[in-house]
């Protein structure tokens, strides 16, 4: 038996992303394919533990929904992948839809890594959200500084 190795290249933010994204799909899927995810969920989840141990984040609403947040964006741009497959005639209203969902998963990525002081340029994620009369301006507004 072998002691799998903690991921130490993926920031704690990143491994909350991963463990949305494999929560959906061990979800979704069936059989095999669920099990890789579960194990995934787990591998994450341990590493999580790990840097929790190491450095400990005090939980908060404001993170609390930032993770919701970032779990319900995955889930809708996932759907919508589907969706573009299943309604060609919708395609760019679905990407754009997509693309503003991607935006706001990032934004809020991007907060968690500055609250967990692991926010660096070559970290960074692209958002591109405009500010002004857009469905997701009082999203952005609600979750403003801490």
């Amino acid at each position: 038996m072998t002691t799998r190795q903690p991921d130490l290249n993926l920031t704690l933010a990143d491994l909350i992303d991963r463990m949305t994204i494999s929560q959906i799909k061990e979800t979704l899927l069936d059989g095999p394919r669920r099990d890789l995810f579960t194990q995934d969920l787990a591998d994450a989840a341990e590493d999580v533990d790990g840097i929790l141990g190491a450095v400990p984040i005090a939980a908060s609403g404001r993170l609390i929904r930032l993770i919701m947040l970032m779990a319900q964006c995955n889930l809708h741009v996932w759907a919508n992948k589907d969706r573009m497959q299943q309604e060609p005639d919708a395609y760019t209203a679905l990407l754009v839809r997509a693309q503003e969902l991607n935006g706001l998963r990032n934004h809020a990525r991007n907060l968690m890594m500055e609250d967990f002081g692991e926010m660096s340029p070559a970290a960074r994620r692209a958002t591109f959200l405009e500010q002004d009369n857009r469905w997701y301006v009082p999203i952005l507004r609600g979750l403003g500084k801490k």
